[in-house]
């Protein structure tokens, strides 16, 4: 995830670029990228997988596909991105909670992202 423009994967693409502090950076279609932020990988989910959705709480990866009503038999094809410690982002569906950026900055600053894209009738 180093370069800027669009990679190609089965079922899906990933956009990276950057544009302007949008006025919700909660939006699950999006990974804000803050400059300090380490090395990404994106990969399918593994067993165990979980995903911080608060200070103190952590939550399977597979209950929150199938709370974002995700097929069975989709989920193990389910693209992650990580930190190599952490799930950061279910693509789509929720950001990690130690993701998030601050948005206590000014809305003119310009952030890099990363945004899938899953291809048509992917999940149908």
């Amino acid at each position: 995830l180093e370069a800027e423009g669009v990679g190609h994967y089965p079922f899906f693409s990933i956009h990276r670029g950057e544009r302007s502090v949008p006025s919700d950076l909660k939006d699950p279609d999006y990974l804000w990228l803050p400059e300090t932020r380490a090395k990404l990988t994106v990969r399918m989910i593994r067993a165990g997988d979980k995903l911080a959705t608060g200070p103190e709480r952590k939550v399977s990866i597979n209950q929150i596909l199938q709370e974002a009503h995700v097929a069975p038999h989709v989920k193990e094809f389910f693209p992650v991105v990580s930190d190599g410690q952490h799930v950061l982002w279910v693509p789509g569906v929720r950001t990690a909670y130690h993701a998030f950026i601050d948005d206590g900055e000014p809305e003119n600053r310009r952030i890099n992202y990363i945004k899938v894209q899953f291809d048509e009738g992917t999940f149908e």
